[in-house]
């Protein structure tokens, strides 16, 4: 099965949109949903091999996606090193956003 990239230099990723400096991709800002995945991913060959951006630099392997429960906006802009969102349970930040399931597309906890 055909797994899409992560954007680089974030820690995790569920189908929340990519920052795109350009501002030319269509999900720069919103969250992508499991449709609008699909509708992309059908631009590229099936035999395409999909990557994620390694722990601290260079690219990975994708891991299966994966189902999780996360709280939305639980990060600030003062905390950008982590992704916007968090696990449905984590103990700080923003504890007012709303919690949803979402699509996971994990990077290997080890490469070898």
């Amino acid at each position: 099965m055909l797994r899409p990239p992560r954007s680089s230099r974030q820690h995790r990723l569920t189908l929340t949109a990519r920052r795109n400096l350009s501002g030319t991709h269509p999900f720069a800002i919103t969250a992508m949903n499991v449709q609008q995945l699909i509708e992309e991913l059908q631009k590229y060959p099936p035999e395409m091999r999909v990557i994620v951006d390694g722990y601290d630099g260079g690219y990975s392997n994708c891991e299966p996606p994966e189902s999780t429960r996360i709280r939305l906006n639980v990060h600030g802009k003062d905390k950008w090193y982590y992704g916007r969102h968090d696990d449905e349970n984590y103990p700080g930040g923003n504890r007012d956003g709303a919690i949803e399931t979402a699509l996971l597309l994990p990077r290997p906890y080890r490469d070898y």
